[in-house]
């Protein structure tokens, strides 16, 4: 390979249209491939370091290589653009999450080169660049390279002439801005700031767009941690620095998708099949089961490895009945499910050696029930709670009742809803208020398509009745999944756990 450099000197076969297709060829032979998964089970970029390509004394030759043919000044775009398209673009975009950071670093110059030299990738590079940011704030967040692309906006931005293009304003408000919210903000914090101001000082003078003001965009996180994010326990690639590993607090992340859902009865085995079938259509951990309606007690292993565990009905009527599903990834870590009634049961879980969670599920009496049943229900949730021992503990099921935005002086309910409070959700807030239990639904924003969880029998009413609670902010969003489709008048409400071991380890050794 290194012999390969000499011809790629001015005046000799880089200005050769039959030395352009070999060129391109020999890159994507070299490097276009499946990056491979790190090397940690438990991957978190503030404490273990990134898993460095083993083939990099390759990579980087061909790298150098590929960067000296693009850099000669023989090189004819006219001709390259016929080998350098955007499919070859979109293999280079998807590299950037690559966890070495050497690769990122030539890749970052690369792109670069190719932006300046092809006027016809420009707004192609753009749109893709978009839209991996636009996944990597409102999807995953999870993105490796979000630093190197944010240092080729930088330099991109001070070319943009003037007036500035919609484009380049909706970019700043929909992308640039909501980068504030991953956690791994510190991260790239510096590279995100130079292409907002950017964009403002260079419209400035143009008097279309306001600079963005100061406390609203120099957002610091330097006390927030970035950690590595994968559903199922897993952990996904994001953001990684060259810091002293040694001056930073270690983390540890593990990350859960809790769901709880009304499914209006599987007292037989047939609705239990239907149940199941629609549940490999989303993404889940564990999910809780109201109005199960089931006879006896059931423990059974369905033959994909999801287990099943259901509590019997009330035993003066044909209602009632709670339960689980549990994924096969998690189930080898629950340690206990207990059914305590026909409307409360827990089971709990192994985060990690020393840490454990409990989730409780349950199914309120409805609003209009005897209030002595409600009371009933309540004090037993209440007792069965306290007596938990575990770290992280969470109450998710369906409590019929309308809990409404925070009031007066209250602290654990959040301040969004799509309705008034009812009597069952003065209950409902009070349970929290005293255990000191955060409601989660109504700390995140959703839109009301988002937030109701049951429908009226004619169709007219959508109400916000099942909810998840947490001891802790660990719950980092909640959501209904409309896909479950099974006959209940309810959908599925998921929450995304992610535990946080290392400050909870430490938060128990303080409290002795």
């Amino acid at each position: 390979m290194p012999a390969r450099f000499r011809f790629l000197r001015p005046g000799r076969a880089a200005q050769r249209e039959t030395i352009y297709p070999a060129v391109i060829k020999m890159v994507g032979k070299n490097i276009f491939r499946v990056l491979p998964p790190s090397e940690y089970c438990e991957f978190g970029p503030e404490e273990d370091e990134p898993t460095l390509e083993v083939l990099w004394p390759h990579l980087q030759l061909v790298y150098e290589l590929f960067l000296r043919f693009l850099e000669s000044p023989d090189f004819q775009a006219s001709i390259g653009k016929k080998y350098i398209d955007q499919r070859f673009v979109l293999k280079l975009l998807d590299l950037f999450d690559s966890e070495d950071p050497r690769e990122r670093d030539f890749l970052k110059t690369v792109l670069h080169r190719i932006y300046g030299k092809f006027l016809g990738l420009r707004a192609f590079i753009r749109k893709h660049i978009n839209n991996m940011l636009l996944r990597f704030v409102y999807e995953t967040d999870s993105f490796n390279g979000v630093g190197e692309v944010l240092e080729i906006l930088g330099s991109i931005i001070n070319g943009f002439g003037l007036p500035l293009k919609q484009e380049h304003e909706v970019f700043l408000v929909k992308v640039l801005l909501p980068l504030h919210k991953p956690k791994c903000l510190s991260l790239y914090h510096a590279q995100r700031v130079v292409p907002i101001f950017g964009i403002s000082a260079t419209n400035s003078t143009n008097n279309c767009l306001s600079p963005p003001h100061p406390a609203s965009t120099l957002v610091t996180a330097d006390s927030r941690v970035c950690r590595k994010r994968r559903s199922n326990h897993g952990v996904s690639n994001v953001c990684h620095t060259g810091r002293n590993k040694n001056t930073r607090p270690k983390t540890r992340r593990i990350d859960y998708r809790v769901c709880t859902f009304n499914c209006r009865s599987v007292a037989t085995d047939d609705r239990l099949a239907e149940l199941l079938e629609e549940t490999k259509t989303i993404k889940y951990d564990i999910i809780g089961l109201s109005e199960t309606k089931r006879a006896a007690e059931t423990h059974m292993m369905h033959r994909d490895g999801t287990g099943v565990f259901l509590g019997k009905r009330n035993t003066t009527s044909v209602s009632g009945g709670v339960g689980f599903i549990v994924n096969s990834t998690p189930l080898p870590k629950i340690q206990e499910i207990k059914f305590l009634n026909h409307r409360i049961a827990y089971l709990t879980f192994q985060v990690d050696r020393r840490l454990s969670c409990t989730v409780f599920q349950v199914y309120a009496p409805v609003a209009d029930s005897d209030p002595e049943e409600l009371a009933d229900f309540y004090e037993s949730l209440e007792e069965a709670y306290t007596a938990c021992r575990s770290r992280y503990k969470l109450v998710v099921g369906d409590f019929n009742a309308r809990i409404g935005p925070r009031q007066h002086t209250e602290r654990f309910i959040g301040p969004h809803s799509m309705e008034p409070r009812n009597e069952s959700g003065e209950l409902l807030a009070t349970l929290c208020e005293w255990n000191r239990l955060w409601h989660m639904n109504s700390q995140f924003g959703k839109p009301s398509h988002r937030r109701w969880t049951h429908i009226s029998p004619n169709k007219l009413h959508k109400h916000e009745i099942d909810h998840i609670l947490a001891n802790g902010k660990f719950v980092t969003d909640v959501s209904v999944v409309p896909s479950i489709t099974t006959g209940s008048d309810h959908r599925l409400l998921r929450g995304n756990l992610h535990f946080n071991t290392k400050i909870a380890r430490f938060e128990q050794v303080r409290r002795g």
